[in-house]
């Protein structure tokens, strides 16, 4: 499940024998695809709450995995969930995972290719550290996000 790109962010951040780089902190969507959940507290059931220094390490792994889309012009697959979405609405957590569906230069799709199994990263907005990850990824102007049915998203 963990695919080339986390693999080489694992190795530029993560401890040998670490429960990040092993793992743990990582769940599937419901097609199977890997995300890293990035939180400092309890998230997602079945993953646990990261201690001081695994936070550190999810969040430079989280850094590492954000530079290597930007060196690439990445086209990334983007979703927010909310409560209440739309002008009275507060975001609660987003998405983005790495997609070779599409080209990142003409952004026609490939007439063919396997899906990315690429980690996606789950950030959960109750972190400042997340925040700061999702300000930064859809701030730069060379990610390409791709986003559906986000009209009350952007509201919030």
């Amino acid at each position: 499940w963990r695919g080339p790109l986390f693999a080489a962010a694992a190795g530029a951040a993560a401890a040998a024998g670490s429960r990040v780089k092993s793992g743990a902190f990582c769940s599937k969507s419901s097609l199977g695809a890997p995300f890293l959940v990035v939180s400092d507290r309890a998230f997602v059931r079945g993953v646990p709450a990261p201690s001081a220094a695994e936070w550190q390490e999810i969040t430079a792994l989280c850094a590492e995995i954000v530079k290597q889309w930007e060196a690439r012009g990445a086209v990334l697959l983007t979703d927010f969930e909310g409560e209440g979405v739309g002008l009275e609405g507060e975001l609660v957590s987003g998405a983005f995972q790495r997609t070779l569906a599409l080209d990142p230069r003409s952004l026609q799709p490939f007439l063919s290719g396997a899906p990315s199994r690429d980690m996606g990263l789950l950030l959960d907005f109750r972190c400042e550290a997340a925040v700061a990850l999702v300000r930064r990824i859809m701030q730069h102007e060379g990610l390409c996000k791709v986003i559906w049915g986000a009209d009350g998203d952007v509201a919030a």
